[in-house]
């Protein structure tokens, strides 16, 4: 399968997701690859430049609301600094407690949320792995 443990990990944490979680369910996960294995949809709070490469107004406008959720408006004014976009979201999105990743959920969608292990949040652990841990978003967030 693979010699990485956290391809490993990653792989084990969509297993358990297809097998335990309702086929309409939607897990938040950062930077990760998540669909292919889980069967299940994602929102990923990545500033990823797609919109570069297929000039889609509703990628840029996603792009645009989880800039604006962030609060990364005047950092990432320009398409020349999004290198620089996307790691200030990166610590933005790992700097979030439980009540913010409970707004990110209300606001784009998400009924679990994937962590990595060093980032934990007090909401109810649906899964854990050695690498990840899978929260599920309490109902009525």
């Amino acid at each position: 399968m693979t010699r990485h443990p956290w391809h490993r990990a990653i792989y084990d944490a969509q297993l358990w997701a297809r097998n335990n979680t309702p086929e309409d369910a939607i897990f938040i996960v950062y930077d990760r690859s998540w669909r292919v294995i889980s069967l299940r949809r994602q929102v990923d709070p990545t500033d990823r430049p797609w919109y570069f490469y297929n000039r889609s107004r509703k990628c840029m406008r996603f792009r645009n609301s989880i800039v604006k959720f962030f609060g990364l408006e005047s950092l990432c004014d320009s398409p020349t600094d999004c290198w620089k976009c996307l790691h200030a979201i990166g610590r933005a999105y790992y700097g979030l407690d439980a009540q913010g990743v409970t707004a990110l959920a209300l606001r784009f969608g998400g009924d679990y949320v994937v962590r990595r292990r060093g980032f934990r949040l007090d909401l109810p652990v649906a899964y854990e792995n050695e690498v990840y841990i899978i929260y599920r978003i309490p109902k009525g967030h």
